[in-house]
Order: C-alpha cells, then sequence, then structure tokens
C-alpha cells in the first residue's frame, strides 16, 4: 500500500511473508492515536498473526528510524544465514527464490518489491549466457540468473554490506560465489576494463540509483549519467545479448529519451503494486543496444 495512492499520505505498508513493513514519513514520526488506529485496521483486515514492523524516517530518533516491532511475534532468525542475526531480519520466498531482508536495518529492505517481474524475467531468459548485473545492491538478479541457468554471473557494487547481503542470499539458494560473482567496485569503471580486456555478456541488467549519489569518484546522477551508462555497456555486448535497463528516478527524462530508436519491451509490475498516480519502476529490454 503507498498512501499517495490510496488517500494515506506519508504512509506505505509492504507484505514479507508473515510480517508487515509500516513505514511513516511524516515529520515528527507517527502519533499514539496513529498507531492505535493503525493496528486496529491492520487487525481488522489481517488478524493477528502477522508480524508489524514500523520504520519512522523523520521521526528524529535514531531507534524510531531504523525500525522496531510494533506487534506479533519477531521474525525467527534465518538457518545458515551469512548475516548476523538482527532485529527484523527474516526469510521470504519469491518464486522459488529465498531472500534475507531487513525490516529494521538500513534504509531499505533488501528486496524491491516492484522488480519481482523484472526478476521473473531475468530467470526466464539467462540460461546459457554470461550476465552481468550492475549496481547489483543484494543480488536479487544474480540469484535469478544463476537459478535460471546462466553459464556465470557477475553482480557488481561499490557498497560494501550490499556485497555482504548478496553473497548472502547466494547460500541462501545454493548457488556458489567466488571472487568473480561478487565484486565491490565502481560500475563505470568495471565496464571500461572488462571492454579493454575483450569480455562480453550475453545478458546485462543496469538498475542504477534513482536519486543522485556520492562517491570515491563522480558517483551517480541519472540526469547525467544515464546515456554515459548505456554507451559503455554497448561496448561489452555479446551477439544476440539483451539489456534490461531500469530506472526509479522521478522524472523520464533520464531514461526513455535515451532509448529512443532502440528496439525493446517493456516490462510493468506486478498487478498488486500501486502504479496510478505515483511515477514507478521504469524498465525496458534492449535488443541490444547499437
Amino acid at each position: 500500500m503507498d498512501g499517495r495512492e490510496e488517500g494515506a499520505p506519508g504512509w506505505t505498508v509492504d507484505r514479507y511473508g508473515d510480517a508487515l513493513l509500516v513505514q511513516c514519513f511524516a515529520p515528527g514520526g507517527a502519533s499514539e492515536s496513529d498507531l492505535g488506529g493503525l493496528l486496529r485496521s491492520i487487525e481488522s483486515l489481517a488478524g493477528t498473526t502477522l508480524s508489524v514492523y514500523l520504520k519512522e524516517a523523520r521521526a528524529g530518533d535514531p531507534q524510531r528510524s531504523s525500525g522496531r516491532l510494533l506487534a506479533g511475534p519477531a521474525a525467527p532468525p534465518i538457518a545458515g544465514d551469512l548475516v548476523k542475526p538482527r532485529p527484523g531480519r527474516m526469510l521470504v520466498h519469491e518464486d522459488g527464490m529465498r531472500f534475507g531482508v531487513d525490516l529494521c536495518h538500513g534504509h531499505n529492505t533488501g528486496l524491491f518489491a516492484d522488480a519481482r517481474a523484472m526478476r521473473r524475467w531475468v530467470r526466464r531468459h539467462s540460461e546459457g549466457r554470461r550476465i552481468l548485473n550492475l549496481f547489483s545492491y543484494t543480488a536479487a538478479f544474480g540469484v535469478a540468473a544463476g537459478l535460471g541457468g546462466a553459464l556465470s554471473v557477475e553482480n557488481v557494487d561499490t557498497v560494501a554490506s550490499a556485497v555482504q547481503r548478496g553473497r548472502a542470499n547466494y547460500a541462501l539458494n545454493g548457488l556458489a560465489g567466488d571472487s568473480r560473482a561478487h565484486v565491490r567496485g565502481e560500475v563505470f569503471a568495471f565496464l571500461k576494463q572488462g571492454a579493454r580486456r575483450g569480455l562480453r555478456w550475453g545478458g546485462i541488467i543496469a538498475d542504477p540509483p534513482p536519486v543522485a549519489t556520492a562517491g570515491k569518484r563522480r558517483g551517480f546522477r541519472p540526469a547525467r549519467d544515464q546515456a554515459r551508462l548505456l554507451q559503455h555497456i554497448a561496448r561489452c555486448l555479446a551477439p544476440g545479448a539483451w539489456v534490461l535497463a531500469m530506472s526509479g528516478a522521478y522524472s523520464d527524462s533520464a531514461f526513455d529519451e535515451h532509448l529512443r530508436g532502440a528496439s525493446s519491451d517493456e516490462l510493468r509490475a506486478d498487478d498488486d503494486y500501486p502504479s496510478g498516480v505515483v511515477p514507478g519502476l521504469k524498465a525496458r529490454v534492449l535488443y541490444p543496444l547499437t
């Protein structure tokens, strides 16, 4: 549930298995009356069996911003997890895949619900291909490609904790993960080196940050860097390759205008994900860039 779509601006609710993650973005956080009404509404719709976690990003209190258990049982630890047990970390299942998510740690949970259909597409179209997953975050697309029969998968991200969580997701799915599978590095530097070495991939996934980021070099700015990213990707494509280009940026100017003339298919989020007045994830499969 996205409150901007459903008459409750400043609130979102996402379900992860047997848990709900409620987020309040109001200045100062949620009031006690808000929380009481919220829990009564959840109970009337789903009963009392679900765990309810609450994050208040603008509460002004680090503990409330990080998230806390509001109602129901705490999520059990994940058996065999490579990440140390911590509050709100739990196992979820998606189309036969297993992912560790964090409802009380970090800005994002580690799994974006709006990209579920795109992960399904990657799993169906990776068999026999070398796959490169750029801005890989927790390697969910890498898991999909690996379970889909890819010859190899390389996941590239600059953030050490994301790479660690990616390794954990691989282990949860019984996928081998050597030093080439999880690379902590800057995407543009990786692509430049790959092009110089003559490396080519049969499928490249690019889901860059939707907002400007800082980095040791230039970071990533959608409006500035989207075209440059596609140019570097084009130099690393094997014959018959596909590119899954995605963007969560609010403006289309950093995405659609750079894909004009390319042969492509649009992928859409599943029907249970809000897609009305609020701009959502954009995803296009290119065949290939030229």
